[in-house]
């Protein structure tokens, strides 16, 4: 657009250079002959005032690349093994890493990983485990931000997700390979090169929850055995730990019963909190943890949104072991504004509320289940406190979205509010582990377990109390360069919810909602089982027996095939494989739509332009083929990406980026191909088009004398398809558009049978008949058209009714009483009065000429409204305003509507 105005082709019944209006053929003595009331598809055009609005295009993303970037570190460095054990060596991240920092800052390593130390040539993973922000009110907008979804009827089982989720994951789960340049000297990680992520640890503080993140030594094997020993890893303790790790250059074998086990290693589940009954607001979505025997509500499971003061720990090989599972005070919160009560933070699971409500289960790649009912019984008829059998445990925790480059621990299950019992009754059940693997190849077969663990129950022998939350399912990303993984039978179910042993009493609690499925990423072949966990049920009870009391399970996760790339990288220089090069280009507004970059303006910075290798060489984007992450372009609308290896790659810019100035849509191809041989690769350019907003107008006659028939004319009831009118039908017919000259054809009328009535045969009329004109009109373009002003002479032979809707029940605000022009407008249907102060309807009389009424002060010769000749018999405009343009038939309503006005024969 270089024009703050815009005239955009419209389709009317008119001669070339007349307004749309009918005139008649001929004037008989006594009797006027309306033969045919011209055809349509001819031009007229409309001023358009004001900027135009950027069409909205939704792109899906794909997956990335399993390695993420091409790491050249030292592939067979810890040579030929036999895997067993804890393979790995942990540090917790301290402080802040910017994007490109050459070092990490860490703390003491995890005494209970390998403790192999970090030497030049490690292969390093470095992810930030927690840095989700929640919305941390106490209201049903806890979690994402989003209220109004939990009914106040809390009888009624809401949603699981009504009050879960987050309002930025921010990095948690970002993760990259880096190299150490040196041992850890002073607590500091050298890198050879800087880092693709930002990463940061820090206590919870304000609105924001606990921020975390590891550095994982990954060993690098030239070929490796997993024997019937347990492969597994340090559990999670709040600063490291809980992920398997291994790069094998060659062949990766799994041995007889072989097993890599990551149960219940991830984040942990809300420890049980007792306390006496509180009388505590059902409704609690949040409430801070008031101390070891004082809590009012059960404690949240931990999850990428923060830790929660009380946890439940799970020891390796227990899983739901009450005599072993342990909770832990660790002193203070890692959540804002509170760590109990049934709002799900993020994938953790919610606490139950008072009183005796289960937990929520946990989330990962499947959904958390929701709490069971709270404490009733039937002897009371469940009203002697507000509290009583309402539906007010745990909310499930909210999944994370499928993406390869954003790998989480299964979230905990929340606690169940407990009283009566002694720890660990009601325990959330901890997520599970996480395991990645990249190898050459792999062999034989096994078994990759990451469940969560269940909820922890109430059992029999003591009055009875509520049920945990199960842990979700964690997270497995096995990718090979050969082959696939069909010997690896891979588990990452989300766990039970714990049951509640009601003693053979009246009493009813909540069990445990199931834990959500985990999320598996491989190169394909294995089996793969992500089930949500199922929640738990009240046992040995006199009411609702073996039923899960509202409880809910937790839902399926993700399992998804990738595509990868090589794996088997060496250090940086050491050989032509592991030069880099680089990619750029210019986004920039074609503004002769020439698709050629020759000189012209920046399109601006800011936009998003991210980078595929085309592993398979099929010239399209496949799951799995991003690198790295998006970049962004400067303020001369200028991209570059770095370090890239050789290759061929695909570039594709975000189209629905809200930085790509208003009025310009992409007019060349999206995507690029760039092939990187031995240089740098420039001139990967992307032309903006200015966009195009068009109004297409069809007229008919849709009465004569109050009525639909006709004297040898058209049926006035029904659609008329005229075909020699490209526009007045939804059949695409002008395939090569030259806008403004040509308009595009549209499919997105409503539906032409029920909404382009009428005629443009008036048939046989004679001096003093009533005609009624309708003037359909849809917003065709690839933008909103801005500042719309409708005119439409009066036809030579015809007096325009002034009162011709003075009946009508539905009236707009307008100057005077009398009512000429009716409208549907943006849905609506109203009667508009002849003259209106403000300018959204005015009827002008024989001589007034337009350009009397609109003008811009500022510029004189501008014509603000072209009615396409003198007005000569007088002339009706209509301010429509902003038209959004169509993006489907009838949608959206304010896209589409009609003009109507009646005249009276001379």
């Amino acid at each position: 657009m270089n024009s703050l105005f815009k005239k955009l082709s419209a389709i009317a019944n008119s001669t070339r250079n007349q307004s749309l209006v009918f005139t008649t053929n001929s004037i008989l003595c006594k009797r006027l002959s309306l033969k045919r009331a011209n055809k349509l598809g001819k031009l007229i055009n409309l001023i358009v005032a004001g900027a135009l609005l950027a069409p909205q295009v939704i792109v899906m993303s794909s997956p990335v690349r399993a390695d993420q970037v091409g790491i050249c570190a030292t592939p067979g460095k810890d040579g030929t093994a036999t895997i067993s054990g804890i393979v790995n060596s942990y540090y917790p991240g301290t402080g802040t890493v910017a994007v490109g920092s050459t070092s990490v800052s860490v703390g003491a390593i995890n005494p209970n990983g390998n403790t192999t130390p970090i030497a030049q040539g490690d292969l390093l993973l470095i992810i930030q485990m927690q840095d989700a922000d929640i919305n941390s009110t106490d209201t049903d907008a806890y979690g994402n931000g989003v209220g109004g979804d939990v009914n106040s009827n809390t009888n009624i089982v809401p949603s699981p997700l009504a009050a879960s989720g987050y309002t930025n994951l921010n990095n948690a789960g970002r993760y990259e390979y880096a190299v150490a340049a040196g041992p850890i000297s002073g607590g500091v990680i050298p890198l050879t090169k800087g880092t693709t992520y930002s990463y940061r640890a820090s206590a919870a503080a304000g609105s924001a929850g606990r921020r975390s993140f590891q550095v994982v030594r990954v060993p690098q094997y030239t070929s490796a055995t997993i024997t019937g020993t347990l492969t597994t890893a340090a559990q999670w303790n709040g600063s490291s730990g809980g992920i398997v790790a291994v790069d094998v250059q060659g062949a990766l074998n799994f041995g007889a019963g072989s097993a890599v086990d990551v149960n219940s290693l991830g984040f942990r589940g809300g420890g049980s909190n007792p306390n006496g009954f509180s009388g505590a607001s059902k409704s609690t979505f949040r409430t801070t943890s008031q101390g070891s025997l004082a809590g009012v509500d059960g404690p949240k499971g931990e999850g990428i949104a923060g830790t929660p003061r009380f946890v439940a720990r799970q020891p390796f090989g227990s899983f739901n072991v009450r005599a072993t599972t342990i909770t832990d005070d660790l002193g203070t919160s890692g959540y804002p504004n509170g760590d109990e009560g049934r709002g799900a933070p993020a994938n953790a699971g919610g606490g139950g509320n008072e009183h005796n409500s289960g937990g929520g289960g946990g989330a990962n790649g499947g959904a958390g289940g929701l709490g069971g009912r709270s404490y009733g019984d039937s002897r009371w008829g469940n009203t002697a406190q507000p509290q009583f059998d309402a539906a007010v445990g745990g909310f499930g925790g909210t999944p994370i979205p499928t993406d390869p480059i954003r790998l989480v621990l299964g979230g905990g299950g929340g606690g169940g509010d407990t009283n009566d019992q002694s720890r660990p009754s009601g325990a959330g059940g901890g997520g599970g582990g996480m395991v990645l693997i990249r190898a050459g190849s792999i062999s034989g077969s096994g078994t990759i377990n990451a469940k969560g663990a269940d909820g922890i129950d109430s059992p029999a022998g003591a009055l009875p109390d509520a049920g945990g939350g199960g842990g979700a399912g964690g997270t497995v990303l096995v990718t090979t360069q050969t082959g696939n993984a069909s010997g690896l039978t891979i588990v990452a179910t989300g766990g039970i919810g714990g049951d509640l042993n009601e003693n053979n009493t009246t009493e009813t609690d909540g069990p445990g909602g199931g834990g959500g499925g985990g999320t598996v990423y491989t190169t394909g072949g294995a089996t793969v089982n992500v089930s949500g966990g199922a929640p738990g049920l009240i046992v040995n009870g006199q009411v609702r027996n073996n039923t899960p009391n509202s409880a809910t399970p937790g839902t399926t996760g993700i399992n998804q095939t990738i595509t990868a790339s090589s794996l088997t990288t060496s250090i940086s220089g050491s050989n032509p494989g592991c030069l880099t090069y680089s990619i750029s280009g210019t986004l920039y507004k074609d503004e002769n739509n020439n698709n050629s970059n020759d000189s012209e303006p920046a399109l601006g910075e800011n936009v998003t332009v991210t980078l595929y290798k085309d592993n398979d060489n099929d010239n399209v984007i496949d799951a799995g083929e991003q690198v790295g992450i998006p970049v962004f372009t400067n303020t001369n609308g200028q991209y570059s990406f770095s370090n890239v290896l050789a290759g061929t790659y695909k570039i594709k810019v975000d189209t629905t980026d809200t930085d790509i100035p208003i009025g310009f849509t992409l007019g060349t191809p999206n995507d690029l191909t760039a092939v990187v041989t031995n240089a740098n690769v420039t001139g990967q350019d992307f032309g903006f088009d200015p966009s195009n907003p068009n109004i297409l107008l069809i007229k008919r006659i849709t009465a004569v004398n109050g009525l639909t028939t006709t004297k040898d004319g058209d049926n006035l009831a029904v659609y008329k398809d005229e075909n020699t009118n490209p526009y007045d039908d939804n059949n695409i017919t002008v395939t090569n558009p030259n806008p403004p000259t040509t308009p595009a054809d549209t499919d997105k009328w409503p539906d032409p049978n029920t909404f382009l009535i009428g005629g443009t045969n008036g048939g046989n009329v004679r001096p003093g008949d009533e005609l009624e004109y309708t003037i359909y009109y849809l917003s065709a373009g690839d933008a909103t058209a801005k500042n719309v002003l409708m005119c439409d002479r009066i036809p030579n032979n015809v007096t325009f009714i002034p009162t011709g809707f003075n009946n009508f029940p539905t009236k707009a605000p307008g100057t005077g009483s009398d009512r000429g022009i009716l409208w549907q407008y943006n849905g609506e249907v109203e009667s508009l009065t002849n003259y209106d102060s403000s300018g959204k309807m005015r009827y002008l009389p024989p001589g007034v000429e337009p350009k009397t009424i609109y003008f811009d002060a500022n510029n004189p010769n501008k014509k603000v409204v072209d009615c396409g000749g003198e007005n000569t018999n007088g002339a009706i405009i209509v301010n429509l305003g902003d038209l959004p343009n169509a993006t489907a038939p009838a949608t959206p309503t304010a896209s589409y509507g009609f003009v109507r006005f009646r005249g009276r024969v001379k």
